[in-house]
């Protein structure tokens, strides 16, 4: 288990230095935090966690528009939800849907 070098500073410097491979590398951090490096380039910040027996995983954003520090507080509040028996996926999903763009019918029925 490969962790964030300890060069890597609260606001996520040194992350930019994390190079490609030719299969994706996972630069662990803690308590579920990793930062996933794909061959392409694309870096992804993920929490694995596990509820009602069941492991699970959270993408809270790619780096470096999400930093370490963002990273961190969205874990903090993954680790909030899980003590209080709640499934952070879910609830990312409760808040998202009231983002979401209306339904085909529903569209349809604004334009009669």
């Amino acid at each position: 288990m490969e962790r964030i070098p300890p060069n890597v500073t609260a606001h996520g410097h040194g992350d930019r230095n994390a190079k490609s491979e030719a299969k994706p590398k996972k630069l662990f951090d803690g308590e579920g935090l990793y930062l996933l490096v794909n061959p392409s380039g694309v870096r992804l910040w993920r929490m694995k966690y596990r509820v009602h027996g069941r492991e699970k995983l959270l993408s809270f954003g790619q780096y470096p528009e999400v930093s370490l520090k963002l990273a961190r507080e969205r874990r903090d509040e993954a680790k909030r939800l899980l003590a209080a028996d709640i499934d952070p996926a879910e609830s990312a999903g409760q808040r998202s849907r009231h983002y979401l763009i209306p339904s085909r019918q529903s569209h349809a029925n604004s334009w009669r």
